[in-house]
């Protein structure tokens, strides 16, 4: 009887094998072939983007294509985000304020390109969108719900809360936005928070609630030796692009 012809002479295509252990075959479990390699590193590059939900069209969004002008705010943002890209303990939260087309979105949206190229998930979210996500969760059940949407914010590997402050503001939202940030606090997950407002008016300040959760939130953003805040102070990106970068 002529054998088959396999693709993987080790696993005969059957994508797994039996682990060698001290010299001895494990056969009581299995493991991924060497030939799977490739595929499943596509499946879980595949997977990362999409619990990421990165914004569409922003595939350009990366280290390479980020025109600092010469600027010194956006030299120094670009360093402090390609050091979170790169997961040193040098910076774990990183929080950029500026006004719309500064480069905020474009650095954060980079960060997490760089994070799942290296294999961690990362998840980018639009403040007033995750505020609406959460409270569907709580009509819904299995990986949709409220409990387990929450529990991944909290301990997914890399965070990014875009346009933080352009929510309406409620005590609910409040409350949720102040959870998140102190649990990655507590346990020095990485973070990067966008804004345009000044960061003791964060979260606003037209009554009590809000300017309480702004001092909290800032307050966090602020507090460790890892935690970085910058400033964008430039003018719009695509302004300059129209005056030729001048």
């Amino acid at each position: 009887m002529t054998e088959p012809e396999y693709k993987c002479q080790v696993c005969k295509d059957a994508g797994v094998v039996h682990p060698i252990e001290d010299g001895k075959v494990c056969y009581d479990r299995t493991i991924p072939c060497q030939c799977m390699a490739e595929t499943l590193e596509k499946e879980r590059q595949e997977r990362n983007l999409r619990l990421c939900k990165l914004p569409a069209d922003t595939e350009d969004m990366t280290f390479e294509t980020f025109d600092t002008y010469g600027n010194p705010s956006l030299i120094e943002a670009l360093n402090y985000a390609r050091a979170l890209a790169d997961r040193t303990d040098e910076v774990r939260w990183l929080t950029l304020i500026g006004k719309v087309d500064r480069g905020k979105t474009h650095l954060a949206v980079a960060i997490c390109r760089r994070w799942m190229e290296r294999g961690t998930a990362a998840r980018y979210a639009f403040v007033p969108l995750l505020l609406k996500e959460l409270r569907d969760g709580f009509e819904l059940e299995g990986e949709q719900s409220y409990r387990l949407k929450m529990n991944f914010l909290c301990d997914v590997g890399l965070l990014v809360l875009d346009d933080l402050g352009v929510e309406r503001s409620t005590s609910w939202g409040l409350e949720q936005l102040q959870t998140i940030v102190h649990s990655r606090g507590i346990n020095g997950l990485p973070l990067i928070v966008t804004a345009n407002k000044e960061l003791d008016r964060i979260c606003g300040d037209k009554n009590e609630d809000e300017r309480l959760a702004s001092m909290r939130i800032s307050s966090r953003l602020q507090r460790e030796t890892w935690c970085r805040v910058m400033v964008l102070d430039t003018g719009e990106h695509r302004l300059r692009e129209l005056k030729g970068g001048k």
